[in-house]
């Protein structure tokens, strides 16, 4: 089931149990909340995963925080959906700055606001910088939430993307000085003073937007990644499946007449060409940094048996010649 389906079924849920939800932070919690935390590929259920009333600094508790390897990633704190988030803003903005959670999420259960500390380190930020409703989902957003989702959210790295995408943000809104400053040097054979910045402001702006609309209205041209090969022709593409500590990861397997598994790249993993063992390692270093190879990704990774729908390692491809066939047959 796909991200927006999850959240589909969430807001189902909150049509039926609204009037509820208005008077209750328990209900918000039961009907909203754990499952959205369990369509973002967390266990609500699993207390070394999330943990409800969760501890800051031994004098208040969060509602909720999503943990990894015993450390929160992820503080959550719940109203009733009577109530107006701007208000609480600041009890998270407390709990945020305590801790060492890097996402802080403010909901009614309806509204599901994300902060981070983009502006200041370890400062959580004014605004959030995206926000979920639940009552109107928009495909954009839930493609920007996808990216807090349990295989795909890495600290550092997401984060990282996010401030990147929110300083971009800023820029286009209003340039700042910086920026300005900089674009002005490479034209400008003066001093560049704040007359000159003032100046080349809304100029910089223009062209910033006249260049991002340029380019959303060109075709995107996939470029191969570095360090790999395009797929040969002739090879089919078969979707396999692998678990790691109550997670699942998908990937795609590439099948050709010969398949080896010695095959130096026969798998697609996060977007990139490699070896299903190498995939395997990457996959679960995503939840637990200390993984080891224990050399099964044979055993790892499965595919849907295409008689009888049932999960089977890829092994039985690399001895079934027969099942190969049928594989590259029916797709």
């Amino acid at each position: 089931m796909s991200l927006f389906d999850a959240l589909s079924l969430i807001a189902e849920q909150i049509t039926q149990h609204r009037e509820l939800m208005n008077k209750s932070e328990a209900t918000v919690e039961q009907v909203s909340v754990m499952p959205f935390i369990d369509a973002l590929g967390y266990d609500s259920q699993n207390p070394a995963e999330v943990r409800k009333q969760y501890a800051i600094l031994n004098w208040d508790a969060v509602d909720f925080a999503v943990l990894r390897n015993n450390e929160p990633i992820m503080v959550i704190e719940a109203k009733k959906s009577s109530e107006a988030l701007t208000k609480h803003w600041k009890q998270l903005f407390q709990y945020f700055n305590a801790d060492k959670a890097r996402v802080g999420i403010l909901t009614n259960g309806i509204e599901y606001r994300f902060y981070i500390d983009s502006v200041k380190q370890n400062i959580m930020d004014d605004e959030p910088s995206l926000t979920i409703n639940l009552e109107n989902l928009d495909k954009v957003a839930v493609a920007q939430l996808d990216g807090f989702t349990k295989t795909r959210f890495h600290p550092e790295q997401s984060l990282r993307k996010v401030k990147i995408s929110n300083m971009l943000a800023r820029e286009l809104q209003r340039p700042s000085d910086d920026f300005v400053r900089y674009v002005a040097k490479q034209i400008h054979s003066g001093t560049v003073r704040q007359t000159v910045i003032d100046e080349y402001r809304p100029i910089v702006k223009q062209c910033l937007y006249e260049f991002v609309k340029q380019k959303t209205k060109e075709p995107v041209q996939p470029k191969p990644i570095k360090g790999t090969k395009p797929v040969l022709p002739g090879a089919s593409k078969v979707p396999v499946f692998g678990n790691f500590e109550g997670h699942r990861f998908e990937a795609t397997l590439i099948v050709r007449e010969h398949f080896r598994l010695q095959d130096k790249q026969n798998m697609r993993f996060s977007g990139t060409l490699m070896n299903h063992r190498e995939a395997m390692l990457k996959a679960k270093r995503t939840i637990n940094s200390s993984a080891k190879d224990d050399k099964s990704a044979w055993l790892f990774w499965h595919f849907l048996h295409p008689d009888t729908s049932k999960e089977t390692p890829i092994r039985e491809l690399f001895k079934n010649e027969t099942l190969r066939n049928l594989i590259l047959k029916r797709l």
